[in-house]
């Protein structure tokens, strides 16, 4: 006797056995729990949405690696010679304007001729849009999900062009870059991600967690930003980005490289 598998009709699971013998109560309850286990989780399909102009997602785990600091940082290096929309969407917390000097609360804030922050997208053809999403969901539960901040979420990654995932070289982390990875294998993503491994310290510790999470990233670019307290401290104390209170640092080369390989 052997479960022939899963297949759902009407909200009922059915499991299909491929014995013609009568089974005992026993037998039943053995191939539903082996079954059961078993099983491949679905993902509910979804309508797809088609990328509209450049758009860059910039998301990542939670405990802060710094995905707010990259997204305004990164759309700041691409504004000196393109017309750029940083996105403020991350649902739990909206503080782009403030970082960088300009009044919040509104719709649309210009910071210079080339650079504007916005509360959403505005699909421009000379528009590129860099949207910070926050960190990221659980992508496998999340395209399911009815609520309007996972619907967004999921809105952003479909249409975006390139994906940036940031995360600190931590263990407590290496489950959420896991799951992410899990979800571009499977193809739920339709765009090659870039990967910020942020706030890189010396210790032996992290040097370890970084190299193991390299091995298991393979092949997709990756940037190494250090951790730089004092830059960051300068940056966040003058309301300006990085390439303006500290232009020769390691933390600023890190930003313009990622910069370089989006332009590529």
């Amino acid at each position: 006797m052997a479960g022939d598998g899963l297949s759902r009709r009407d909200g009922l699971t059915i499991l299909r056995l491929d014995s013609k013998d009568e089974l005992s109560r026993q037998e039943i309850m053995v191939a539903v729990s082996s079954a059961i286990r078993n099983q491949v989780s679905e993902t509910t399909p979804r309508a797809l949405v088609k990328p509209k102009g450049r758009l860059s997602v910039v998301t990542g785990t939670t405990a802060s690696p710094g995905i707010s600091t990259i997204a305004m940082n990164l759309a700041y290096e691409l504004a000196r010679d393109q017309v750029i929309r940083l996105v403020d969407a991350d649902a739990r917390r909206s503080d782009l304007a403030f970082l960088l000097g300009g009044k919040p609360g509104k719709d649309v804030v210009n910071l210079s001729t080339r650079l504007s922050i916005a509360q959403s997208t505005i699909h421009n053809p000379d528009t590129w849009n860099i949207v910070d999403c926050g960190a990221a969901l659980d992508l496998g539960s999340a395209l399911s999900d009815r609520r309007e901040s996972a619907r967004e979420f999921c809105n952003y990654l479909e249409a975006a062009n390139r994906v940036i995932f940031v995360f600190q070289p931590e263990n407590n982390l290496m489950y959420e870059l896991e799951r992410f990875l899990e979800a571009e294998e499977r193809e739920i993503l339709r765009t090659r991600p870039i990967f910020v491994i942020n706030k890189v310290g010396d210790s032996q510790r992290q040097r370890s967690i970084q190299k193991r999470a390299l091995a298991r990233i393979g092949n997709f670019p990756v940037i190494s930003a250090p951790l730089d307290r004092s830059t960051l401290e300068r940056s966040k104390s003058q309301y300006s980005p990085i390439a303006e209170v500290a232009p020769r640092s390691k933390l600023r080369r890190s930003i313009k490289e990622l910069a370089e390989l989006l332009i590529e």
